[in-house]
């Protein structure tokens, strides 16, 4: 893998590409993928260039995210990127419970809770707004998710399952690049202007 394809893909990663098919976008905040937020520095204030550089690359970052999410969640719902989905979460589930078998049945009850809030309007709604049924069994869900999530990622870091992981971000990144012409451009801009808001920050 590239240098710049290596970046593309933890852009992509970032933009909730595994989390979009598991539901773990439900346990986490809707910005997301946002641009950097700026850190309170630990000893006085950056010169006022460097902040402005930050904002500057903030406002960069937010117009980034916004063309690319837009691509993503078209091509999210596309047969081809589902197919892979479908693919590496069963091929992830399998290996957790297999070195996990006292998992089976967190995870049993995490895909049928997955199955149940998926694609539910209530999903848009604010929490006030959400009807008690669907946040308890939200809440239930996030439960599960936290001590599953620990697993989950150890046995994504294997090489067999990696690769599938790899293969849906390539199908999701071809399936963007035909609904947003400048999407690899646009993924390799975002890995560079995170990284440098990175080092402005130390």
């Amino acid at each position: 893998m590239t240098h710049s394809t290596k970046e593309r893909s933890i852009a992509v990663l970032a933009l909730t590409l595994t989390a979009a098919w598991a539901g773990n976008a439900w346990t986490q905040d809707q910005s997301q993928g946002a641009a950097p937020q700026q850190q309170a520095p630990q000893q006085g204030q950056p010169a006022p260039e460097v902040m402005q550089e930050m904002q500057e690359i903030r406002t960069q970052l937010d117009e980034v995210n916004q063309r690319l999410a837009a691509a993503q969640q078209q091509a999210m719902v596309k047969p081809e990127v589902q197919k892979e989905q479908v693919n590496y979460e069963q091929a992830l589930t399998e290996a957790v419970v297999a070195e996990n078998p006292e998992l089976e049945e967190a995870v049993r009850k995490r895909q049928q809770l997955v199955e149940n809030l998926q694609g539910s309007p209530e999903l848009q709604k604010p929490e006030q707004e959400r009807t008690q049924e669907f946040q308890e069994k939200l809440d239930e869900y996030r439960q599960i998710e936290q001590t599953i999530a620990p697993k989950r990622n150890e046995v994504a870091q294997k090489p067999e399952i990696a690769e599938k992981r790899q293969q849906v971000e390539a199908v999701l990144i071809a399936e963007m690049s035909k609904i947003e012409p400048q999407a690899n451009e646009l993924l390799d801009a975002r890995a560079k202007l995170t990284e440098r808001f990175q080092q402005l920050q130390r």
